[in-house]
């Protein structure tokens, strides 16, 4: 699927923005791939070389290569509480990059 993205409306971010440059992507190809349980996101986080102790943290995370934006996401249901905005956090790491510090 072809997106593009003319203005990302971000909920709030706990790490929020640092002062760095940032990667602005405005024509991204998004790809994504939904986690029923989050130690299955865990697991597939830590394939990816994410960090163990991050983990716990983590119920999404996004890997971008080039133009291609794979979001790894909690599927949005009742019980998994309010990951809406893990949706939001993530799509922003497809457009600025890595803002985290």
């Amino acid at each position: 699927m072809r997106l593009i993205i003319i203005m990302l409306v971000l909920t709030g971010c706990a790490s929020g923005i640092h002062d760095k440059a940032l990667t602005i992507r405005s024509d991204v190809d998004l790809r994504v791939v939904l986690y029923s349980d989050v130690k299955s996101l865990h697991a597939a986080y830590e394939a990816r070389g994410g960090m163990a102790k991050k983990r716990e943290r983590a119920y999404g995370f996004a890997v971008i290569h080039g133009n291609v934006c794979e979001l790894h996401l909690m599927e949005l249901r009742a019980e998994h509480g309010p990951v809406i905005t893990d949706w939001g956090h993530e799509l922003s790491h497809c457009v600025y990059g890595d803002w985290h510090g």
